[in-house]
């Protein structure tokens, strides 16, 4: 019994060291949840957001960041962006669905995530 209550309490030690380390940020990026995330080399935060309560709610898209989370930046306002990721060029590329115009769109950064532009 001593040895299960001692297995116990170093358990939930180790859990309450291993979570108090994350801190929540002061801003949330407008939209219904982030689906992907990237830190440029520059330390921008790039995130690609779902739509949330459509068509009444906020519209998803492209944000980004560049003082860790606290504000965002509106990049692109569409239904539902998707995926990140960085090219060996060092340009930022983000999928998008452009609801309702129906229509999937691939989108370019070449400066780490401040102007977007349409690529096909």
């Amino acid at each position: 019994m001593k040895t299960l209550f001692i297995l116990s309490f170093c358990l939930l030690s180790l859990d309450v060291v291993c979570y108090s380390q994350w801190v929540q940020t002061a801003g949330t990026p407008q939209g219904g949840g982030i689906t992907d995330m990237l830190v440029t080399p520059n330390g921008t935060l790039i995130v690609t957001c779902a739509s949330f309560n459509f068509p009444n709610g906020q519209f998803g898209g492209i944000r980004h960041s560049t003082n860790n989370g606290t504000t965002w930046e509106n990049d692109y306002q569409h239904y539902t962006a998707r995926t990140l990721a960085m090219g060996q060029n060092g340009y930022v590329y983000a999928s998008s669905w452009d609801y309702p115009n129906i229509s999937e769109g691939l989108w370019v950064s070449f400066n780490q995530g401040a102007v977007w532009q349409g690529h096909l």
